[in-house]
């Protein structure tokens, strides 16, 4: 079990023990970048690694420990997003569970027959070590997911053509969780925040989630997002994990403090058994660095995480769009904004890209612009050949920028502006 606590634009995620695993701030850089990750490898990897350590018409485990691919599996995992880096596990076990129950599945309709009868917890467990670490789960775990299909087998015979055919194990079963949830993801940005959204940048937010949720949820029109249980509503500490000087944790010196429920305390005062923890538990108080306000809840995966990060976006009016340089997704604080900071692989962000091309398309249409640009360009020159003097160049270009605007106002002739700054 995890938690996540939002306050002021981002939010920090931590675990029951109270160490912060990952953060986000106001650029929501972590969530943009996983819209933008390609996770069309991971149905084909798991495939793959099914079919490299169990036979997939009998079901019987291959004999190799070659376990590379259940490394690369958990390695793209992990490089999604950083929940993964510490859910990786839980999140293989459920695509290998499913893929494997999508696959005893498909074995029962083509045979018309009970395949499971024989089929008890034992020959689960075998068939689920040889493809994950026995490390990683308990013989229970995975039965109890899957015994219930598995006890009424013969409710598939009944199943329509149509049925049927949805079951084919193909690799579209495999890894369906992780792809839906970015598909899911990417439909909230483009839906609820993006301003360069055709046709839904007209939308006030309210109408954008209102045609969100009946295109996706078909419900009455009520924001259907999967949210986790919020736990607490508090100013905000310093530092998810800080532990008082003395060592111990947070619980350790509230918990003798609950006996003070029901007393009067500006009557009788704190007992003095229990002033020692007050007085540190007022220590700990003194850390509280912002009035503002963090709301906790619990995480069970990353769709959760994602949707409430979202939801938080759409509370505070962030307003993002798809720069027109590298097409992800960043935020914006300004409408006319087109360009995102990030860096490619040259070393030139997407912004000074975006300048470049700007420019380019002025000059294409300007062509008193197209002259200007010319002529300084030749100025220039001149200063670093010793022809010209900087100060020189600098009343040149003053008077040449003057006479560009006469020119663009129809005060002065394209002509006449052409002769005068060759000279």
């Amino acid at each position: 079990m995890a938690y996540v606590q939002f306050y002021n634009h981002g939010y920090e995620y931590f675990n029951e023990k109270d160490d912060p695993l990952f953060s986000s701030d106001s650029t929501h850089s972590l969530l943009f970048q996983y819209a933008a990750e390609d996770l069309s490898c991971l149905p084909g990897l798991l495939h793959q690694y099914i079919s490299q350590k169990m036979d997939l018409t009998t079901f019987e485990p291959k004999d190799t420990s070659d376990s590379s691919g259940l490394e690369q599996i958990t390695k793209t995992l992990r490089s999604i997003h950083p929940y993964y880096e510490h859910e990786y596990k839980k999140t293989v076990i459920k695509a290998v569970g499913d893929y494997f129950y999508h696959l005893l599945t498909h074995a029962a309709f083509s045979n018309k027959k009970d395949i499971c009868t024989a089929r008890n917890a034992e020959w689960y467990y075998k068939r689920i070590t040889g493809l994950l670490p026995s490390s990683w789960f308990t013989e229970d775990d995975f039965y109890q997911t899957y015994k219930t299909w598995a006890a009424k087998p013969e409710q598939a015979s009944d199943e329509p053509e149509k049925q049927l055919r949805r079951q084919l194990p193909d690799t579209a079963a495999a890894f369906s969780e992780v792809i839906n949830t970015q598909y899911h993801v990417y439909n909230m940005l483009f839906f609820l925040l993006d301003i360069s959204a055709n046709d839904l940048n007209t939308l006030t937010t309210a109408q954008r989630i209102w045609l969100f949720d009946r295109i996706f949820h078909e419900s009455s029109g009520q924001m259907c997002i999967h949210t986790a249980d919020r736990l607490s509503f508090q100013p905000t500490a310093q530092g998810r994990g800080h532990r008082p000087e003395n060592g111990c944790g947070t619980a350790n010196i509230f918990k003798p403090l609950h006996s003070l429920n029901g007393l009067n305390l500006r009557r009788d005062g704190i007992p003095p058994e229990l002033a020692a923890y007050f007085h540190t538990a007022v220590e700990y108080a003194k850390q509280i660095t912002s009035p503002n306000a963090y709301e906790t809840y619990k995480i069970n995966s990353l769709r959760q995480l994602l949707d409430l990060e979202i939801l938080s976006m759409i509370q505070t009016g962030t307003m993002i769009r798809k720069c027109n340089s590298c097409g992800k997704y960043f935020v914006v604080s300004s409408r006319r904004t087109a360009y995102c900071n990030r860096v490619n692989a040259s070393g030139v962000s997407c912004s000074a890209v975006g300048s470049k091309q700007s420019f380019q398309r002025k000059l294409e249409n300007d062509e008193a612009l197209r002259i200007y640009n010319r002529a300084y360009k030749t100025h220039h020159a001149r200063i670093r050949s010793g022809k010209m003097k900087e100060n020189h160049f600098s009343l040149w270009r003053m008077e040449a920028k003057e006479m560009l605007e006469r020119v663009r106002a129809g005060e002065l002739e394209l002509g006449d502006f052409k002769k005068w700054v060759k000279y």
